[in-house]
């Protein structure tokens, strides 16, 4: 075995890529069946315990080790202590907490134990009362449903407690056939190493664990199962004492135990594959030594003479068992090595090695994956860091590199034109676009070394130019012979002022471009909010109480003196007047312009009419509506929000309101969420995720009416019934402000109509951002509203510059916590030239990659959280590295991505 360990929950599919080939509706009724029997055997105990003994040892149990061996899935699915440990969550009334570290910590030991009793048990009492057998079968439901009430999802049994857990585990680590648990509903995180988050994981997980106390326990149980089974039914007919059945029966025990220890320690075996030899010698001796039992049972069942040969069949059934069991593991052994060979110091696609990063800010040291964004390993450790956008255009994540600077990944166009904007120093980087490979020291506390560079630019040099503001960028060496003062843009251009209309990242961004052009320009920016430019992007989380609107803030209170714009908040402009090339604001007050830019945004849109005039029906675009939602949800202690609408505002707000502790449903009139940029598989795994959040999730819903009058109380759908709620957001879709344009006599269809740079039919009217439309797209995405600003800025002041059209797309990241998702363009191209490139089926991340002639069509991307940094710097570039295209055919990912 490779000497590097791998987690081996990064290697085999996880319980989101797990095939599931039975019907809902057939594992239900054999659900149901399973259930039936189980009360049947009880009774049967009870009114007939002979014959209940005999259907208990000599037929149920003995099937046991060879399911879990084929199938451990189908058993979890249907085992009637699962149903009752999850019966509390299903029916609403479950706590919900965590299982206390302590407790877990001592959870497998517990089980272990308990196992071990219960077969100690049996020659004194258990193979000999029908009544005690029956209690065990009772007592361990409602032991079971116990922890389902206290403790959330799995930890308070199922995976923890249970006698049966352990045996699952060693018969169950490499399965024939993987089925998903689906009685498990969706994964909370409950406990750590969950057998039904990668079952194929479990060997390497336990026995290779980090924390050798975990690995010694389950290297302990793997173990000791073929002395236990010698130990017990070697001694069916001893003449001798209890007592010294005891002893002998704890000894062969640890003999086993022994032997393997001195397997690997002396030996040198590997330790997974020397578990994996005790586990199937301990199902080829069970079955060797129960066969006699199995026939006693049916003959006596039955009446009838079993033939002696029966006997052989039942142990060749066990040999059969545990050489599958053998042939299984070996070959998941052999694939976690391939895997664990592709880990290379230094290299992204390391799965399983961390570096330390040191944070100077906070005093904090942290350990990080190499491989995971900057980002990502901040937020493990619990560092107050926000990432909105992802994508390196919204700025929210800065971070000073101190040391190690080389140990990220190089920077991109956009994070840099992010980090310019921004005037950060030059040692900052964007936390969510840094992809780590080795140690950092970093500094949070941005602010100390932006006062540091602003300080060490000073005053300039004698003889030299201070060329950080008013550089001229195509002409600036217009006449700039010796002793020649450079010309200003403005003046070449003859434009003295420019009103921009809209403060969001469109409207900011422009008047910062003008000025870092032109010193002399005249700006004003006129704004219907009152609130200075914030992260439109970072609303969901202030509306569900987890972040303050001034932590989003994207400019400090010093930016209008610095970038000299003369701002006006809370200013509603009426009308324009092209001809007399001046706006009339809502007061009455007039302001001439040379150049005129509308920034106006968009507004949501509404599932009905009225929608906004009941109380409790909100919208999600500003940050007054999400102060708005904040302070319903404090003020009438809201519990249920459903939120109508599934794209990716919806989602974002969807989960942000979840993880504030509140009960959250989208109802969504597509096939499935975010249509418009995933397909089915992707949908798929991202609602998986929002169901691990208690999301419920409801698509191909139409709103038939809305239930209430001043307030409302449900919504009706279509063939479906009412869903009741205290909030209703919706989250449908925004459409453009185009009526500023469209009174004035501007050509407007969905948005403003723009020409490639920016202008109107009206040559001194610039649009840019979501009020725009150009070549028939209407684009909703901050990145797009900064390249507008860019070629808005040089086509004002007569600059050259490049025809950008919106054609092209940039890529969408949701804003999640817990999962990266990516998409741009479209992953179903209608061309059969076009080549697709998809995860395999059981890969732990998916994705599906269109390609024509090596360029990008379309891509959806989704993986764990600070995952694909690398990839999405590629995806914007439109074209994947060559080492990344060969290992995407080849079915892999995370070992290809480049540092």
């Amino acid at each position: 075995m490779a000497d590097k360990r791998v987690a081996g929950t990064k290697v085999f599919p996880n319980f989101q890529h797990l095939p599931q080939p039975l019907s809902p509706r057939l594992l239900a009724g054999l659900r149901v069946a399973v259930l039936a029997l189980y009360l049947g055997l009880i009774a049967l105990l009870i009114l007939s315990p002979a014959h209940g003994l005999l259907v208990f040892w000599g037929l149920a149990v003995p099937a046991l080790p060879a399911l879990l061996v084929i199938a451990p899935g189908l058993w979890r699915a249907v085992c009637p202590m699962s149903f009752a440990n999850q019966a509390p969550s299903l029916l609403g009334f479950g706590r919900s907490r965590s299982l206390p570290m302590r407790l877990a910590a001592r959870a497998f030991p517990i089980a272990v134990g308990l196992f071990v009793l219960g077969v100690a048990l049996r020659p004194v009492v258990l193979n000999g009362s029908g009544a005690a057998v029956a209690a065990l079968l009772v007592v361990l439901p409602l032991l079971a449903f116990a922890g389902g009430v206290l403790f959330k999802g799995r930890s308070g049994w199922c995976g923890t407690f249970c006698p049966l857990g352990p045996l699952q585990r060693e018969y169950g680590h490499a399965p024939t056939i993987v089925i998903a648990n689906t009685q498990c509903g969706t994964c909370v995180g409950c406990q750590s190493g969950c057998y039904d988050f990668a079952p194929q994981a479990t060997l390497f997980d336990d026995v290779l664990a980090e924390d050798p106390r975990r690995a010694g326990q389950r290297r302990f149980f793997m173990s000791m199962m073929p002395g236990m089974i010698a130990g017990y039914f070697l001694q069916a007919d001893a003449g001798y004492g209890y007592g010294l059945w005891l002893v002998i029966f704890l000894g062969s025990i640890l003999a086993t135990v022994g032997l393997y220890q001195f397997a690997i320690s002396f030996l040198g075996t590997d330790p997974a594959r020397t578990a994996s030899v005790f586990a199937a010698s301990a199902v080829a001796l069970f079955y060797i030594l129960v066969a006699g039992m199995v026939e006693h049972a049916l003959e006596a069942l039955s009446g009838l003479e079993v033939p002696d040969v029966f006997e052989l069949v039942v142990a060749a059934v066990g040999l059969l068992a545990a050489g599958t069991l053998l042939f299984q593991s070996f070959r998941l052994t052999s694939r976690y090595d391939a895997a664990a060979a592709t880990v290379t110091p230094g290299s992204s696609g390391t799965i399983g090695l961390s570096v330390s990063v040191e944070d100077r800010g906070t005093g904090r040291i942290f350990s990080a994956d190499i491989g995971q964004t900057l980002l990502a390993a901040m937020q493990a450790a619990g560092l107050p860091m926000v990432g909105v956008c992802r994508a390196g255009a919204c700025g929210s994540d800065p971070v000073v590199i101190l040391e190690g600077g080389d140990h990220l990944s190089e920077i991109g166009a956009d994070e840099k034109a992010t980090l310019a904007r921004l005037a950060m120093p030059p040692a900052a980087r964007l936390a969510c676009q840094a992809v780590i490979s080795g140690p950092l020291v970093i500094d949070t506390d941005v602010a100390r070394h932006r006062t540091r560079a602003e300080a060490g630019r000073g005053r300039p040099a004698e003889g030299g130019e201070d060329r950080s503001v008013g550089m001229l960028v195509t002409r600036a060496e217009f006449g700039a012979a010796a002793g020649r003062i450079p010309i200003d843009q403005a003046d070449l251009a003859g434009v003295g002022h420019v009103v921009i209309i809209g403060n969001g990242v469109a409207g900011s961004t422009v008047a910062e471009e003008l000025r870092r052009i032109s010193r002399s320009v005249r700006i004003t920016l006129l704004s219907i909010e009152r609130h200075a430019f914030y992260n439109r992007m970072a609303l969901a989380p202030v509306a569900a109480g987890q972040e303050s609107l001034e932590r989003i803030s994207m400019i400090d209170a010093g930016w209008a003196q610095r970038v000299g714009v003369s701002v006006r908040l809370g200013t509603r402009v009426s009308s324009i007047d092209r001809a007399a090339r001046s706006v009339t604001t809502l007061t009455g007050e007039t302001i001439a312009y040379d150049r005129l830019v509308l920034a106006t945004g968009a507004r949501a849109s509404l599932p009905v009419p009225g929608f906004l005039g009941r109380a409790n029906g909100f919208v999600m675009r500003t940050a007054h509506d999400a102060l708005a939602i904040s302070d319903c949800v404090r003020r009438t202690n809201a519990r249920r929000v459903l939120v109508l609408g599934g794209g990716v505002l919806g989602v974002e707000t969807a989960e942000a309101l979840a993880r504030s502790g509140l009960s959250v449903g989208i109802i969504h009139r597509g096939r499935h969420l975010m249509e418009r940029q995933l397909d089915s598989i992707g949908a798929r795994l991202l609602e998986q995720y929002l169901a691990g959040l208690d999301i419920d999730i409801v698509t191909g819903a139409r709103i038939e009416r809305l239930i209430g009058d001043d307030r409302l109380t449900a919504v009706k759908l279509e063939r479906l019934p009412a869903m009741n709620a205290d909030m209703f957001i919706a989250a449908i879709g925004n459409t453009a402000n185009t009526e500023l344009a469209t009174n004035c006599g501007l050509a407007t269809r969905r948005g403003i109509l723009v020409d490639g740079r920016m202008r109107t039919a009206d040559p001194a009217i610039f649009a840019i951002g979501d009020c725009t439309e150009q070549d028939g797209v209407v684009s909703g995405l901050w990145s797009s509203a900064v390249t507008h600003a860019r070629i808005a800025a040089a086509a004002i002041l007569d600059m050259e510059a490049p025809v950008v059209s919106e054609t092209s797309r940039p890529v969408l990241q949701l804003k999640s916590a817990g999962i990266d998702l990516l998409s741009v363009g479209t992953v179903f191209p209608k061309d059969p030239k076009i080549e697709v490139l998809t995860a395999p089926a059981f890969s732990s991340m998916w994705w599906r990659i269109a390609l024509e002639d090596g360029a990008i069509v379309g891509a959806n991307v989704i993986g764990p959280a600070g995952s694909l940094g690398a990839i999405r710097r590629q995806l914007a570039a439109g074209t994947l590295d060559p080492a990344l295209m060969e290992s995407l055919r080849a079915g892999r990912l995370t070992s290809a991505l480049p540092a």
